[in-house]
């Protein structure tokens, strides 16, 4: 059996990301570049304009909130819709772009039977494959732990320089710094914590396995967990 290549069909057939990314390949690339184009087009307009006062940075903190909301809504839809197409029981119509999460669990136990019969490989196999997809997760978590270190690092960065410049355009008045810190910097940190883990987790579903892997271990444990035992 091949790892590699049953970690690439995990990754397109057994999550709702790839089953998406089949049916909507072009919306899975063009999304999370808008969605950054949103976020740096406000940036050049900001330093090209010199536009550098307390409430150029709150439209620009809106433009950022209301980017973040697009990303996750119409990442969800097209989830929700895609799993819509496949089969109406795979989504619960009464709730906004909700998905039956059971029923498509035993749809990917029945893709991970159906590609062990076509590999012909024993289902009493699954431990020794999750052997192995804990070793390869071993060999890939110390690149994870270095980029992720890098991505809270930058967090923290660009964090830190908002609330400088925040506090810079607020004035000395304590009144006013304590009104501004309790109703804007909650919303600051929400703003860079969420650009950063959205542009972290497009960077590692595209250029890592990481995730993947482990993923896919927790997918084969919970088949095992639950699948029928013979008498």
């Amino acid at each position: 059996m091949n790892i590699s290549d049953f970690i690439t069909f995990y990754k397109e057939n057994l999550t709702t990301r790839g089953l998406m990314k089949k049916k909507y390949k072009v919306h899975y690339y063009v999304i999370p570049i808008i969605y950054l184009l949103i976020a740096i087009i406000p940036i050049g307009v900001k330093y090209m304009f010199g536009l550098d006062n307390f409430y150029s940075y709150i439209i620009f903190a809106i433009i950022i909130l209301f980017d973040v909301l697009f990303f996750i809504f119409f990442t969800r839809k097209l989830i929700f819709n895609t799993m819509k197409k496949m089969d109406e029981k795979f989504v619960v119509e009464k709730k906004c772009c909700s998905l039956n999460r059971q029923e498509i669990k035993k749809y990917f136990f029945s893709e991970l039977e159906k590609y062990f019969s076509d590999k012909k490989i024993p289902l009493s196999k699954i431990k020794d494959i999750i052997v192995i997809l804990n070793k390869k997760s071993e060999k890939e978590k110390a690149p994870f732990i270095i980029s992720s270190s890098i991505f809270s690092a930058i967090a923290l960065v660009i964090f830190s320089s908002a609330c400088n410049r925040f506090y810079e355009l607020v004035g000395n008045n304590p009144l006013d710094i304590i009104t501004y810190t309790i109703l804007f910097i909650p919303f600051i940190c929400y703003i860079v914590t969420d650009l950063i883990c959205s542009i972290r987790e497009i960077y590692f579903n595209l250029f890592t396995n990481y995730l993947s892997i482990n993923g896919l271990i927790d997918l084969l444990e919970e088949y095992e967990i639950n699948k029928p035992t013979k008498e």
